[in-house]
């Protein structure tokens, strides 16, 4: 058996372990390209705060605490501020594999929006979002607030009619 014994990566050499099938290496390829998206440095790293974009980037969408506890599966024993592929491809894999975070439905999405439309207005403002999307456990951040409104928002109207938004999300899910 040989190991690559690179500081980057370390894995058994492909003739130790069994064959994969076309879908796990499509799988794999895809975790490994939208990761490097982010590994700025060619250093198969990439900081932490990156983790939550690049799983949602594969369609996972895992609350805080789970994002968390799927960060702590990936880190160092003496954490670093970083995560090395070797230790994020097993633990997202697996996630994948096994369909965890999947994306809500189309229901469940619309009845969540009209939820917080307590005057079935069938939009929100920028300010209700910030206000309910702030608050709480699996609140966003600053970043991610400012990325959901830059693609929720009609430009004609300055507000998110949801039920669009909505649809186009779905949409570009399907592409």
């Amino acid at each position: 058996m040989s190991i690559d014994t690179s500081p980057n990566l370390m894995t058994e050499s492909a003739s130790t372990q069994p064959p994969e099938d076309a879908a796990t290496l499509e799988i794999k390829q895809k975790m490994l390209s939208n990761f490097s998206v982010f590994d700025h440095e060619n250093t198969k790293t990439v900081d932490v705060s990156e983790v939550r974009a690049i799983v949602a980037s594969l369609e996972l969408y895992p609350t805080q605490t789970e994002l968390h506890d799927l960060i702590t599966e990936m880190e160092e024993e003496e954490p670093t501020g970083y995560i090395r592929y070797d230790r994020f491809e097993p633990v997202v894999f697996k996630a994948v594999a096994e369909k965890r975070y999947s994306p809500a439905s189309e229901e469940i999405l619309l009845k969540a929006f009209e939820t917080l439309d307590r005057d079935n207005r069938g939009y929100l403002t920028p300010e209700d979002i910030e206000a309910y999307f702030t608050e709480g456990e699996d609140s966003f951040s600053k970043e991610e607030l400012d990325e959901f409104l830059h693609s929720a928002i009609d430009p004609n109207t300055g507000n998110i009619n949801y039920r669009d938004f909505v649809q186009s999300m779905l949409e570009q899910d399907s592409n």
